[in-house]
């Protein structure tokens, strides 16, 4: 184990001074000043001097750190060095890793690299139980979904910045709204610490800085185009989520034809995307509508039933008449909605 991983797991216990860190690992001093000055520069260390002048190193509170401490803690309480799986190589290979079998040889041609080396970091990862060995002639693996490591691994190496199931809803309320799966949701709570924030049917409120934040979990297997799908049979989500889905330009219009066809909803969701075309042009093309026209479905649908109390308002037979649909909707509230986008 190196230098910098032995100060990792001594931190991912609890932070202590400096000067203790020097005294309880086995390395000069200087080898241990030049490592932690290296990693306060990299960002991956913390330093801060407290009044009596002693000075306090830790490991940052956000959520690539906390899950790198999880990791290290993880391989640690199971007798492995972290050092080699979180090599740059290793990291490299763990990139390739998948839920499909793939052997050392397909590996090695992808990373232009020698057979011999691939297997080297194979072995180690089998060794943790990061990975499953179907066969070991060809060495043939793939990711052990089962084992804890793997999420963790696969937050830190793969580390996926963006994240399109994020959806951002500002217009002109006094906050934001951000709709996202799990685990980017546990990423902005450590990265967004000091943001004053609330999470949508949790009761979970507090202060803090910038404009309020608003988080709504979705299921980690969501999407765009199911999400729009759910909220267009609420009132909520017809006079303003759905516009946002839609302003946001991300939704995949043939899978949202897929999805509406599985869920007999072709005929609601062509209604309305035809409704916000005439009320903006730009927000839906001509093309889209004349998509979802050519397999509007026989059954009449009501949309939407929450209205349905409030009766017609004159302006819907076009739309029932092209989408065969009983159509109850609030169309200046529609119409507000889109231009406040």
């Amino acid at each position: 184990m190196n230098v910098k991983t032995s100060l990792y797991c001594l931190l991912s216990i609890r932070s202590i001074p400096l000067q203790q860190a020097v005294h309880r690992l086995p390395y000069a001093k200087k080898t241990i000043y030049n490592a932690v000055e290296q990693m306060i520069s990299d960002g991956d260390l913390l330093k801060k001097r407290t009044q009596d002048g002693v000075v306090i190193i830790s490991i940052p509170s956000d959520f690539y750190h906390q899950r790198l401490k999880e990791l290290h803690m993880t391989l640690l309480t199971r007798g492995i060095d972290p050092t080699p799986l979180l090599s740059k190589t290793a990291q490299k290979i763990w990139k390739h890793i998948g839920s499909q079998h793939i052997t050392a040889e397909q590996i090695a041609e992808k990373m232009n690299y020698k057979t011999i080396t691939i297997r080297k970091y194979l072995h180690l990862l089998s060794n943790a139980d990061a990975v499953t060995v179907i066969s070991k002639k060809p060495l043939t693996i793939k990711k052990n979904e089962r084992n804890e490591l793997v999420p963790l691994l696969d937050d830190i190496i793969l580390d996926k910045k963006t994240n399109e199931n994020t959806l951002y809803i500002a217009g002109s309320r006094p906050f934001n709204e951000q709709i996202l799966p799990p685990k980017k949701l546990q990423q902005k709570l450590y990265d967004q610490f000091r943001q004053s924030m609330s999470i949508t049917g949790t009761g979970f409120q507090v202060k803090g800085k910038g404009q309020h934040v608003i988080y709504e979990s979705i299921p980690p297997d969501s999407d765009l185009e199911q999400l729009f799908l759910s909220s267009l049979n609420t009132i909520d989500g017809v006079e303003e989520r759905c516009l946002f889905l839609i302003h946001s330009k991300k939704m995949e219009m043939e899978k949202l034809l897929s999805y509406a066809q599985k869920q007999n909803m072709v005929n609601i969701v062509g209604c309305y995307l035809d409704i916000i075309h005439h009320l903006s042009h730009s927000l839906v093309d001509k093309k889209i509508i004349t998509m979802f026209s050519s397999y509007v479905q026989e059954k009449t649908m009501v949309f939407l039933k929450q209205l349905k109390k409030y009766g017609k308002q004159g302006w819907e037979q076009p739309y029932e008449t092209r989408w065969n649909v009983d159509l109850y909707l609030d169309l200046d509230a529609i119409r507000h909605g889109v231009r406040s986008l």
